[in-house]
């Protein structure tokens, strides 16, 4: 049975919940039942029984049968078929709910339901129009058209949208908070948004940011909350670290992780599932540099690279198929074609699964209570044809294994928290002799207990890695070839503020059974932050001594380093110094002393923030220089370009042996944008 009220109600009322006192006959001179749907006061009516039809004008107040109530103004409504199955046709309706008002240019009934045509909405949290809606009877949903609303801080347009109850679906939905003449700063855009207005939280699925030509990836499940409280760093959103499109994961092979290293990159979007990514390689310590050209290809479980990745050519494949929840079949092709990986070229077919027992155990006994403690577990069955050329001579051989890991979490305990992770591989290699002619193999087991407790201001863990292997692997350990393991580690961390001190240590079981320094760390800093108004200060004292209880290695340290850092907000300047004084026996003495300075400079709207560090100590040491850029020991920019609703900041610095890059755009809440 329809019901005019409920469906004009649900139309676009829901966007702010509705609300409406009762109608008082005693307002009305007139009345109009309509059988099945409701009672329609009104202030003159005409009634034409010959046809079966009757005109409303002036002031109306409906109720439905279902005591809905609805306050229409109109200039005229007209309802046909009164005795069964009314029509209604209204013309420049205006509709209130209470603190809700709806203008439609055209109301009447449709197929299943009602339409309207010109929609505008306004309410205290939301406001917009449609082209078009209608409500359908059998599942209470209503269907929109070219939607634009206004939306807390937000202007969101979508190719359409579907109600249900307190709920708006958008599809293929833009936003922005910009009111500039000359264009918005960026727009984030999604195929699907979902708007719970009882709650006032947004969730977006695989959400863009696109802006200055740039499309960038955010979170793929991100949640935003109408008129909330700003973000940190920035009024509004603050999209920090998010990715630059193209966001696929790129193919790997089974084996371990293979990857370029640090790179900065640009994407060019040149189909809805292609993109070239154009940038430098490489930019870390211990990795060639090199310049990426690589074109992208990805549509639903199917990804591929081809192109110019850092220092070689890099052609891959994935195809991924789901079987089943967390099981998936893969097949894969790897290309690496540069002397660092080995010039590598493989393909692979792998079954990989993993799922915690809790996640299974509440699918199979959803009213059990479960216990907190969890386990997770995963597995991998493979097989490949692998080939690379090594300093020792080209490899080439069929790669057949399995792969499988378990992580149990005791429930948080007064003692701590305790962990054990257990993993295990078995790769044969039929291509491959041994020394005995047997077919080459090699088995691996890990195991990894950990424990951390928190007592107040200090936090401590402790764990032991443990990893026994048996065979080899003729291939490099860039792929999948395995060392014997077994460490101790572990850290302690006080803070008191305005203190911070934190020890470090790390001893390695296999060293000391060998002869060699079985310290690997130990480490020890104390930390103080100081702050004032307009600015800010950090003093950091640090020592390293692994490298004095035992023989010279090249990748134990032994170091006394003193770091400060200042900075004035108002001014925008940032000042650093450092010295770092080397321990070791073989080369003793001042090491580094760093002064650095950032400062920025704006112009118009855009501000540069340059940085620069100086190493001074071949000046007090009289060590000689190549070339006058080996006494800078650190540089950077950082790029801020601010418009009517937001500022774009993109930095990049090495710094310490470290690159750092990031992206970032704070948006300006609607309400601070002045259009």
């Amino acid at each position: 049975m329809s019901r005019c009220r409920a469906a004009l109600a649900l139309v676009l009322a829901l966007l702010s919940g509705t609300w409406a006192a009762a109608c008082n006959a005693a307002d009305y001179p007139q009345a109009l039942e309509l059988e099945g749907l409701g009672t329609v006061f009104v202030s003159s009516l005409r009634f034409e029984a010959a046809r079966d039809r009757a005109e409303l004008s002036g002031g109306l107040c409906f109720v439905s049968a279902a005591d809905e109530v609805l306050t229409v103004t109109a200039p005229r409504m007209v309802v046909e078929r009164l005795s069964a199955d009314p029509r209604v046709s209204v013309e420049a309706a205006t509709l209130r709910f209470g603190e809700v008002t709806v203008f439609a240019e055209h109301l009447g009934s449709a197929e299943g339901g009602f339409a309207l045509r010109g929609v505008a909405v306004s309410s205290p949290q939301a406001s917009g129009s449609a082209r078009s809606a209608h409500y359908t009877l059998a599942d209470g949903r209503t269907a929109l058209s070219e939607v634009t609303l206004r939306l807390g801080n937000f202007r969101v347009q979508s190719v359409g949208a579907t109600l249900t109850g307190g709920a708006l679906v958008l599809r293929e939905a833009s936003a922005t908070t910009c009111a500039c003449e000359e264009g918005g700063l960026y727009l984030l855009r999604a195929p699907s948004a979902r708007v719970d207005f009882v709650s006032g939280v947004v969730q977006v699925r695989d959400g863009v940011l696109e802006t200055l030509g740039l499309r960038v990836a955010l979170n793929p499940n991100l949640q935003l909350l109408l008129d909330g409280p700003p973000q940190p760093g920035g009024p509004g959103l603050s999209v920090g670290g998010a990715r630059l499109l193209p966001s696929p994961a790129a193919p790997e092979p089974v084996g371990e992780t293979l990857d370029e290293g640090t790179k900065v990159s640009v994407p060019i979007q040149l189909l809805p599932e292609a993109s070239l990514e154009l940038g430098v390689a490489g930019l870390d310590e211990g990795r060639p540099l090199g310049l990426v050209s690589l074109l992208r290809l990805g549509r639903g479980n199917v990804r591929a690279a081809f192109g110019r990745a850092g220092p070689g050519l890099r052609a891959d494949l994935l195809l991924r198929r789901p079987v089943a929840p967390g099981v998936a079949f893969d097949f894969s092709l790897t290309n690496r074609h540069w002397a660092e990986e080995g010039f590598l070229h493989e393909g692979a077919l792998a079954l990989h699964a993993g799922r915690r027992l809790t996640e299974v155990l509440a699918r199979l006994l959803p009213q059990a209570a479960l216990a907190q403690d969890t386990l997770a577990l995963s597995a991998r069955a493979f097989t490949a044809f692998s080939s690379q050329r090594l300093p020792s001579g080209p490899v080439l051989s069929p790669r057949l294994g399995v792969q499988g890991s378990a992580v149990y979490t005791l429930p948080p305990l007064p003692a701590g928290t305790f962990a054990l992770r257990t993993e295990s591989t078995l790769t044969h290699y039929p291509s491959v002799r041994d020394e005995l002619g047997n077919a080459a193999a090699q088995f691996s087991l890990r195991f990894v207990p950990s424990w951390r407790g928190v007592y107040g201001p200090l936090t401590a863990t402790v764990s032991f890695e443990r990893q026994l292997v048996l065979g080899g692997s003729p291939f490099s350990a860039r792929l999948d070839r395995l060392e014997p393991r077994s460490l101790v580690s572990g850290s302690a961390e006080l803070a008191l503020p305005p203190w911070r001190f934190g020890v470090q240590a790390r001893y390695n079981l296999l060293a000391a059974a060998e002869g060699r320094n079985p310290v690997r760390r130990l480490h020890a800093s104390a930390r103080r932050d100081l702050s004032w108004a307009g600015g800010r200060a950090a003093a950091r004292a640090e020592v390293e001594l692994a490298g004095l209880l035992g023989p010279p290695e090249p990748n134990v340290d032994a170091f006394v380093r003193f770091v400060g850092d200042a900075a004035w907000e108002e001014l925008g300047l940032e000042l650093g110094t450092q010295l770092r004084y080397n321990l070791a026996r073989a080369a003793t003495g001042l090491e580094l002393l760093e002064l650095s300075a950032s400062y920025p400079v704006t112009l118009s709207d855009v501000t540069l923030r340059p940085f620069l560090a100086l190493n001074a100590a071949p000046l007090l040491t009289g060590a000689p220089l190549e070339a006058p850029t080996d006494a800078v020991s650190g540089y950077g920019l950082e790029l801020a370009v601010r418009s009517c609703c937001g500022t774009l900041i993109a930095s990049y610095r090495l710094h310490d042996g470290a690159v750092r890059t990031a992206f970032d755009v704070q948006i300006v809440p609607a309400s601070e944008v002045q259009p």
